[in-house]
């Protein structure tokens, strides 16, 4: 089925450097909504943000950039940089989407990449927009990152060219939002309602990501503010 290749797609947005690591298997406490969207409504361009990107299970690990370089029609956009190891099929899909404009290859040196990967926030700092390496995610109306209890939306990718309905329910406590996604029955034709993941969030007072922990198909996902 397409949507069980676009899940397999999120997992790719950064293809990485094996390394013996292991990932953190809860975010730390952060800002309040509040404090958070406050912070977000006064980004600068140029404001700079270090992660590592760690997996468990095989032991992989990353370390990326991202930049805010500005807002546009009311939504801030940001560029992740990063390098990437990739393989030859990757390679040629991704030379593919430089070509036609989709992906920005900053260096490359054999088939390490460099790679400048956007990404679309609306007003309240929910992600509408992101590149991977060989394609484009679109949420509509957004992610629903941060909005309390159950919150719908689709999840298309330019790359497989299919669409998936996602329901996402979340819950914020003491500096952490707790979360779960699944597949939503209602607009599914096969009214399924799997479980696609779980993980917990948490956001700076500038309202930027700080610890994002996924779990997904027995993986542990981490993406950790280096401060």
């Amino acid at each position: 089925m397409g949507w069980r290749l676009l899940i397999i797609s999120l997992s790719a947005v950064l293809s990485l450097l094996p390394l013996d690591v292991q990932a953190r298997d809860h975010a730390r406490s952060g800002a309040s909504p509040e404090i958070a969207q406050q912070g977000f409504r006064k980004l600068e361009p140029g404001q700079t943000w270090s992660y590592k990107f760690q997996q468990k299970s095989p032991g992989i690990s990353s370390s990326f950039k991202s930049v805010f370089q500005g807002w546009s029609n009311g939504r801030a956009v940001f560029y992740s940089i990063g390098t990437h190891r990739l393989d030859a099929a990757r390679a040629r899909r991704v030379d593919a989407a430089a070509e036609a404009g989709r992906v920005q290859i900053i260096s490359k040196k054999g088939r390490t990449y460099q790679l400048g990967l956007r990404l679309v926030f609306d007003a309240k700092g929910r992600l509408v927009e992101r590149q991977h390496i060989s394609g484009n995610e679109t949420f509509k109306p957004h992610d629903c990152q941060t909005v309390e209890g159950t919150c719908r939306y689709s999840l298309t990718d330019s790359e497989i060219g299919d669409t998936i309905y996602l329901v996402r329910r979340s819950t914020y406590r003491d500096g952490v939002w707790y979360f779960q996604v699944n597949v939503d029955p209602t607009r599914d034709p096969s009214h399924s309602d799997n479980l696609l993941e779980t993980g917990e969030i948490s956001f700076g007072t500038d309202g930027v990501v700080m610890d994002s922990v996924r779990f997904r198909g027995g993986k542990t996902f981490s993406w950790l503010e280096l401060r």
